[in-house]
C-alpha cells in the first residue's frame, strides 16, 4: 500500500479503493490481486470451509479528467453490477477516456 492509497467502506457491502496515479494496467492488477486474496481466505465454521468471494468494478480515470464524485461512483457501480451479473468473483475494469470526462465547473474532485 502506498501512502496515497485510500480504502474505505461506503455502505452495506460496498467499499472503495482510491489509487492515485496507478494507471489502468496497475489498477487491473491490484483489483485482481485483491480478488484472488479474498478468494484464498480460509473461513472455517463448524468444520466446514465457507467460500468468500468478491466482485470488483474498477474505473480508471485520467488525471486531466474533470468530473464529479457522483459520476465516478455511478460508472464504477455499473462495472460492479456487470461483475455480479457476469457470475461474480471477477473484476470488470472500465477506463474513462479524457474525451468522455464530464466537465463540471463546480463540485469536481
Amino acid at each position: 500500500k502506498r501512502k496515497s492509497d485510500v480504502f474505505g467502506r461506503i455502505g452495506g457491502e460496498e467499499f472503495v479503493i482510491l489509487l492515485p496515479d496507478a494507471g489502468y494496467e496497475d489498477g487491473v492488477m491490484i483489483a485482481e490481486r485483491v480478488r484472488a486474496t479474498i478468494e484464498e481466505t480460509d473461513i472455517n465454521w463448524v468444520g466446514k470451509r465457507i467460500p468468500v468471494t468478491i466482485s470488483i468494478g474498477m474505473l480508471s480515470v485520467p488525471a486531466q479528467a474533470v468530473t464529479t464524485a457522483d459520476e465516478l461512483m455511478k460508472l464504477a457501480d455499473e462495472a460492479l453490477y456487470e461483475a455480479k451479473e457476469g457470475g461474480r468473483n471477477r473484476v470488470v475494469p472500465r477506463e474513462l477516456e479524457a474525451t468522455e470526462a464530464v466537465a463540471r465547473p463546480f463540485g469536481f474532485l
